[in-house]
């Protein structure tokens, strides 16, 4: 483990399993600045971003970490904070407790508020960028480009300016505030889109559904774009011993709107009507936290853990028999999914989103269910009623994990875009 601290802050972090690469290999090519808004804990996108700040470090490539909420170090790599106004962007994205503060919305995520905000802060990154030598600038969403963008105009050298996209964040986000494709707000926030496309020198995705989306509709050269899926770690506690008698049913994430905990604890509710005891372990907190419990009163055999530190989340959901995957949202694959298989968990998912076909159904490591309380619950109870094929799905999972999707091999692939695009 190691710690990133300042003055408000202390937070241990989980060290990446990548290995070093081989001595033949050697990428001198690349000063890179990572530019993200998020903070540096949590289950999600910022787990992603741990990960990959240690691989830079195994590979050997010089990294600053360009952040918008705190600063500090993480895995010995120097954090930069270039501004604490994006804190309370931060804050807001995906809370439904905000669902109906519309005003707030549009005030913080106005094209006029952030280009004026991203001037600002690629003012200040330019600045440091420049004085590390950064030769290459890989945000992590929309606003980062925009920034990362604005910085490169203030550059005396050229920074190549690379784009990942866990989803199409901007529009997803307005999505879950109801906001309507022909508002002024959205359609705005498309054309932005399509500028920060057009100057970006690449672009990854993790779903191939918004690379689609940004190549059909926001103009996006294809030439620029790849699908660059999720990965986990492999060293984690995965099941080495499966029980005959499976009956612990487990969830990890946020219980946040999208992710259905209303299906997630009536799915168990009628799962369970076919066992004599069924456990159900839910890891994790959120704004509609509340709401799950009072649903679950009626079932003992529901456990709400709450927040842990990621390790201690992953050995809780390593104990458990099945993961389910509730989301219904049709473009951002859930994190979940990678981190399920990572522990050797076969998982439940819902039919019809691309990551459930993609993953789940064609590399066999789970099982598909029709999105209601019953499909889940027939599903649950059907893999559970058959312990050897669960397993079997169990270590396909975990094996899809060690031989693709893991930390090392999706660098690498993230590494050959950059040396090409450095050398050209």
């Amino acid at each position: 483990m190691t710690q990133i601290t300042n003055e408000q802050l202390t937070v241990e972090l989980p060290l990446c399993s990548i290995e070093k690469p081989q001595p033949s290999i050697c990428y001198d090519w690349a000063r890179v600045g990572i530019v993200t808004p998020h903070k540096l804990q949590g289950y999600g996108v910022s787990v992603r971003l741990n990960r990959e700040i240690k691989a830079y470090q195994k590979f050997g490539i010089p990294l600053t970490f360009l952040s918008t909420t705190e600063e500090g170090f993480v895995n010995d790599c120097e954090v930069v904070c270039i501004s604490g106004l994006m804190r309370r962007v931060s804050r807001i994205v995906g809370f439904d407790r905000l669902a109906n503060c519309e005003r707030i919305v549009r005030k913080i995520f106005s094209p006029g508020r952030l280009n004026k905000l991203s001037k600002s802060l690629g003012s200040k990154m330019a600045q440091v960028a420049e004085k590390r030598e950064i030769n290459l600038l890989h945000s992590d969403d929309f606003v980062g480009s925009i920034i990362s963008l604005n910085a490169k105009n203030k550059m005396a050298k050229d920074p190549i300016v690379v784009g990942e996209f866990a989803d199409l964040i901007h529009l997803d986000f307005m999505e879950r505030f109801n906001l309507k494709y022909s508002d002024e707000l959205v359609v705005r926030t498309k054309e932005m889109l399509c500028e920060v496309f057009d100057k970006l020198d690449f672009a990854f995705f993790v779903s191939p559904v918004d690379r689609e989306i940004a190549v059909k509709e926001l103009g996006l050269n294809p030439n620029k774009a790849q699908v660059l899926y999720e990965a986990a770690d492999i060293d984690v506690p995965f099941k080495s011993e499966y029980s005959q008698f499976p009956r612990n049913v487990g969830y990890l994430g946020v219980l946040a709107s999208w992710e259905n905990p209303n299906l997630l604890i009536s799915s168990y509710q009628n799962a369970s009507r076919n066992f004599d005891r069924l456990d159900y372990t839910i890891i994790g907190a959120g704004p509609l936290m509340g709401q799950a419990r009072k649903m679950a009163k009626a079932s003992p055999g529901i456990s709400f853990c709450g927040w842990h530190p990621y390790a201690e989340a992953l050995k809780l959901a390593s104990n458990t028999d099945i993961g389910v995957i509730a989301s219904t949202k049709t473009r951002a694959m859930p994190s979940k999914l990678f981190v399920y298989a990572s522990l050797g968990l076969p998982m439940v998912s819902i039919e019809g989103m691309w990551w459930s076909e993609y993953f789940v159904k064609r590399c066999g490591i789970g099982y598909l269910a029709s999105p209601s309380s019953e499909g889940i619950g027939n599903a649950i109870q059907q893999a559970l009623q058959d312990p050897a094929e669960l397993e079997r799905r169990g270590k396909q999972a975990r094996k899809l994990i060690t031989d693709e999707y893991n930390w090392y091999t999706r660098t690498n692939k993230m590494f050959k875009v950059y040396e090409n695009l450095v050398d050209r």
